[in-house]
This record gives C-alpha cells, sequence and structure tokens, in this order.
C-alpha cells in the first residue's frame, strides 16, 4: 500500500496514457472503429475515477465543487440542446452512453474533467486569480476546437446543416470561465501533474483522431 501510494501520480498517468493509446489503435482499425466507440463514456469515465483519486489533499469541499460542476456542466447541455439558447443548434448521438431528456449523462462528467484539468494546466505558466481562469477558459475553447470535428464524425452530437456556430465557442468560453472564477475563489486550486497529463493526452489523442476523419 505504501508503494501505491508513493507512485500514485505515475500509476495514474500510466493509466490514462494505456488507455488512450488502446483506444487510439482500436478507432485506427476500420473493423474495431464502432465498437470502441461505443466505448468512449468508459474512457470519459475512467478519466472521472482518475481526476477523484489524483488530488494531493481530500477536501469535502472538492467533492462539492465536483458535483456543482456536474450539475452545471448537465444544465447548460440541456438548455443547449432544448432551447438553443447556448452553443447553438445540436442533439446528441448515440457513443456517450445513457441519456437523461437527451442529454448523456458523461456530459457532465466531461465538464468536471476539463474544469479540473484545463485550470491545472493554466497554473503551470501563471497563478493569478483574473488571468488563471481566463486562460483556463482559453485552454477548454482550444480542445473544444479539437473535439469538434471528431465528435461529429464519431456519432458524439451532430450540428445543424452539419456547420458548428463560432456561437458555441464563445459560449464555451464564458461558461467555463465563470466556472473556473468560481474554483479560485473558493480555493480549491492545485496543480496537479496527473490532470496536466490528462490535458496533453487529450489533446494528442484528439488530434490523431483527426487523421482518420
Amino acid at each position: 500500500m505504501k508503494w501505491i501510494n508513493r507512485h500514485k501520480n505515475n500509476i495514474l498517468i500510466g493509466i490514462i496514457i494505456l488507455f488512450h493509446l488502446v483506444g487510439s489503435i482500436g478507432l485506427a482499425i476500420p473493423s474495431a472503429k464502432s465498437y470502441f466507440l461505443s466505448l468512449s463514456s468508459y474512457n470519459l469515465l475512467l478519466s472521472f475515477l482518475v481526476v477523484l483519486i489524483a488530488p494531493g489533499l481530500k477536501n469535502p469541499r472538492f467533492y462539492l465543487f465536483v458535483l456543482f460542476v456536474f450539475l452545471i456542466g448537465y444544465s447548460v447541455e440541456w438548455v443547449g440542446v432544448h432551447t438553443h439558447f447556448l452553443f447553438g443548434i445540436y442533439s446528441y448521438g448515440k457513443n456517450l452512453g445513457f441519456k437523461l431528456s437527451g442529454i448523456p449523462l458523461i456530459i457532465g462528467i466531461n465538464w468536471v474533467v476539463l474544469i479540473l484539468v484545463t485550470h491545472s494546466i493554466s497554473l503551470k505558466f501563471l497563478n493569478h486569480r483574473i488571468f488563471t481562469p481566463v486562460l483556463a477558459a482559453i485552454f477548454m475553447v482550444g480542445l473544444d476546437i479539437l473535439i469538434e470535428p471528431v465528435a461529429i464524425k464519431s456519432d458524439y452530437w451532430s450540428w445543424f446543416k452539419n456547420q458548428i456556430p463560432v456561437f458555441n465557442y464563445v459560449c464555451w468560453f464564458f461558461i467555463s470561465l465563470i466556472i473556473h472564477f468560481i474554483y479560485r475563489k473558493i480555493r480549491l486550486t492545485e496543480q496537479n501533474t496527473v490532470y496536466n497529463c490528462i490535458y496533453i493526452v487529450l489533446v494528442v489523442f484528439f488530434s490523431i483522431q483527426l487523421i482518420y476523419l
């Protein structure tokens, strides 16, 4: 147990890299692609479990914040899909798992993962009460730009007339910016090597997927 605790970060990083590497290989094989796409929600769930385990400090407020971000993430997606007031006109496909009212529950979890990892990697560059949340929101939008074309081809979600509106990125930026400011305000932010690795792995993973579109 002491060995596991001492090497916890390396173990978690290894798990994240391994699962995304296997996923990249599986998605590159035409006959296996549909099967691996159907497992996408489980890969997101794994990342979520890793971000829960990774923090050095176990603070009950951290788990309340996780729940808060999950609810906010799910809620804004519900508003987006059902009213088109946020993001644009879009709907979810079949490869993100169980849906509640048309929204995959894993999407709320995805918001949690992205908020935590983008804030962490932003802290690697600067630690400022205003500029760190802004940079984190920029990292969120940057990752979304990579994900969008892959998501459409992977039947995660689809856009009206297959066009991604600029409004989507504007909403991503400002909604995530508000959450990042709250995260900063409640003093739970942490520059975590596991979180940083997850962000880098996601960038590499979706960049590779763009090749196979």
